[in-house]
Order: structure tokens, then sequence, then C-alpha cells
């Protein structure tokens, strides 16, 4: 009868287990590595509001030193405006224009025709001539026409330019058949100056 009850009552409790019945060694070790995990996961969760508070106190000096160099912008543009100087974007941007054709005319001083022509007569082969030229001074790239007596001389003649001192990066636009059999061209090269 004893049997039959604890038996009954256990039917009636079917999730209910009793842990005290027996020693179960195992948990020890276990409730100890939950109890470290969880004072690791706090120190964690600690150390992530320290760094929060960290920036957000940065964040306040970083907000305080902008509404500084605001001020100072604003100080600036109102002393500039008394003595009439215009610091507005259109005025910026007519100053890097002007600035770019002063460089254009310092380039354009410094060039050197006779280096330039001396440079390109050692890479001028026998079987080639050059009717024009055009430089330009803003990107240093040359613009050259000519006549050859056959396209192998108009590959060599790029190969020389590629590999001569004073010019890089010769690219060949266009070829064309010319009276005689020859083959007129149109290349680009870019001068570097013999001294680079």
């Amino acid at each position: 009868m004893i049997g039959t009850t604890s038996h009954m009552g256990a039917m009636q409790r079917p999730f209910r287990i009793n842990l005290s019945s027996r020693h179960r060694a195992y948990l020890g070790p276990l409730r100890s590595g939950l109890v470290a995990l969880a004072l690791i996961l706090g120190g964690g969760i600690a150390w992530n509001l320290f760094q929060v508070l960290m920036i957000h106190g940065e964040a306040g000096q970083v907000q305080l030193a902008l509404e500084r160099v605001r001020e100072q912008d604003r100080l600036l543009m109102a002393q500039a405006a008394k003595e009439g100087i215009d610091l507005s974007d259109s005025a910026w941007q007519r100053l890097v224009e002007e600035v770019a054709f002063a460089n254009q005319l310092i380039a354009a001083r410094t060039f050197s025709w006779t280096q330039f022509l001396s440079s390109l007569e050692e890479v001028v082969p026998v079987r080639l001539a050059i009717d024009s030229i055009r430089l330009d001074s803003k990107t240093s790239i040359n613009r050259l026409t000519g006549v050859a007596m056959s396209l192998e001389d108009v590959t060599a003649f790029t190969l020389v330019l590629q590999d001569h001192r004073a010019f890089t990066d010769p690219v060949l636009v266009q070829t064309r058949g010319v009276e005689n059999g020859m083959v007129g061209f149109e290349l680009t090269v870019r001068y570097r100056g013999s001294g680079r």
C-alpha cells in the first residue's frame, strides 16, 4: 500500500524531481562555473558602462571644441566683412582657378623647348618624320603627328619613347595610310623633362 501511494504520488506530479535523495558530485563545480560566468558577465557590463560614460564625456568635449571653432569662424567672417574681404564659396573657387592659372604660367616659363626637342631628336628613327607637335602645358601631354615608312617603324618609335628617360606613357591614337605606301600616325606622350 505504501509503494502504491508513492507510485500514485509520482504519477500525479510527473515533472517534480527530488534532488535531495542522492548526492550528485557534478553539481558543485557546475554551480561554481555558473557563478563565475555571472561575475564575468557582470564585470563586462560594468566595463561597457564605463566605456559609454567615457565616450559620452569625450563627445561633450568635442562638441564644446566645435562650438568654439564655429564662433571663431563667425568672428573671422565678420572681421573679413568689415575689411571688405570676400570669403564666400564663389570667391574661394575663383582663387583656386587663379592659382591653377598661375601654376600653368610658371610651368610654361620653366618649360624648355630646346630640351624637349633635343630629347625628341634622340628617339626619332631615321625612317620616321614628325609633322607637328602640340603641347598641353597643364598635363605635360604632347600630341605628335607624322609619317613613317611602315607600321613597324611607328611601333618601334613608341617603344623607344617608352624606354627614354624624358618620356612616359606613349599612346598610339591612330594610324592611316598615306601616299607612296607610307603610314601616317598620331600619338600622345607625356613629357617628364630631361632632368627628372
